[in-house]
């Protein structure tokens, strides 16, 4: 699942895909992200995520 996040250097919006995990299939797995304006690496904020897309 794709979630977006605001990069801590430059403030852009960011999309990064996060990979399920967990027993029971219902957690997502993602430390750092990088940003593609300006490409540095970020860490992920405490939950809950915003989803990118909504269905």
């Amino acid at each position: 699942m794709e979630f977006e996040f605001v990069c801590g250097c430059c403030g852009a919006e960011c999309v990064a895909f996060a990979e399920r995990g967990g027993f029971w299939n219902n957690r997502f797995y993602l430390d750092t992200f990088w940003c593609w304006n300006c490409g540095e690496e970020n860490t992920t904020p405490p939950g809950p995520w915003t989803p990118a897309y909504e269905d």
